[in-house]
């Protein structure tokens, strides 16, 4: 894994998304949900890869169809998706649920994988929405393996 590819998270919490030992191989830049999504120039490297979580999960979606040529990849974490149109959306992407997750279901996490080509879906059993708390290791582990893929190939 390259130690100068930007990860920004999108996160709705006050908190920010603690996402272990991912954080040590790419630099962690954080977005509020709430404010308009970076622009391609706050970033020195390109194309970067965002993990939207909850309602992030949209705003990282709309940046990616909006600025294809900027992102290399999606990590959608519970995401709270809208329905709109993704067949443009040629991206690798993570979808990360918990089995128990009330903002995206496993079966809500299974349709928005079926509209994103060459998705991959990782359902957490025993978790919600807030697996990085409840099953840190898997789910570090998952992230950081996608990471390592989409840096890889860029």
């Amino acid at each position: 894994m390259r130690n100068h590819e930007p990860v920004c998270v999108v996160h709705p919490g006050r908190e920010p998304l603690s996402l272990g030992g991912v954080e040590q191989h790419v630099r962690v830049v954080y977005a509020e949900p709430s404010l308009p999504l970076l622009s391609p120039p706050r970033f020195e490297c390109h194309p970067v890869i965002l993990l939207g979580h909850a309602s992030g999960g949209p705003i990282v979606l709309r940046f990616a169809l909006e600025h294809p040529g900027s992102v290399a990849g999606l990590v959608l974490y519970s995401p709270a998706a809208d329905e709109e149109d993704l067949s443009a959306l040629n991206l690798p992407t993570l979808i990360v649920t918990g089995a128990h997750d009330a903002v995206c279901s496993p079966s809500r996490a299974a349709r928005l994988h079926g509209r994103i080509r060459g998705s991959a879906l990782l359902v957490l059993p025993g978790s919600g929405s807030k697996a990085h708390l409840s099953q840190p290791v898997p789910f570090t582990g998952a992230v950081s393996e996608f990471i390592e893929l989409v840096t890889d190939a860029t």
